[in-house]
């Protein structure tokens, strides 16, 4: 009789010790997600480029700080600061793919041009949301390498 109660007072710390390591374990994975890998943020254009690198699997840099001038196609332009990140010798399947992110989540394109560098740059806005992608073609690599960069923030007007 003294067995089998020790035998079920066992059992049940074994379920609480579980329990207590699984509680654990999705502690850990939470701090992991919003403190470690950027997780959510209240700032649009940093989640659309943790989005976007998520969803394309592309190799990007940190996101950091970054600005830039959003060209319209009247000739109106609008500086925005925000976030950017960049990727190095990536191809053309890429390259079409950051493209069909935007496409895919109801950006449209504002404007494009060509620079003088061998880069086109592409305008995109959605809502207050605005994001330029520069893609340049890479000389000195195989014909299909580029280097893309990408920089989302708020348009002021």
């Amino acid at each position: 009789m003294f067995i089998s109660e020790l035998e079920n007072i066992f059992k049940a710390m074994n379920k609480d010790i579980l329990f207590i390591i699984v509680i654990f374990i999705l502690i850990i994975l939470g701090i992991y997600f919003v403190f470690i890998n950027g997780g959510l943020s209240d700032n649009s254009a940093f989640n659309i480029l943790n989005s976007l690198e998520q969803e394309t699997k592309i190799d990007f840099s940190s996101i950091k700080e970054d600005s830039f001038t959003y060209k319209f196609e009247s000739g109106d332009q609008s500086n925005v600061s925000g976030f950017g990140f960049y990727a190095l010798s990536v191809n053309n399947d890429s390259s079409d793919a950051i493209r069909k992110y935007f496409e895919d989540n109801e950006f449209k394109i504002d404007f494009f041009e060509i620079e003088n560098d061998l880069s086109g740059i592409s305008y995109y806005s959605k809502d207050k949301d605005a994001c330029i992608i520069k893609t340049t073609v890479l000389m000195e690599g195989a014909l299909n390498e580029l280097n893309v960069n990408v920089i989302c923030g708020k348009l002021a007007n």
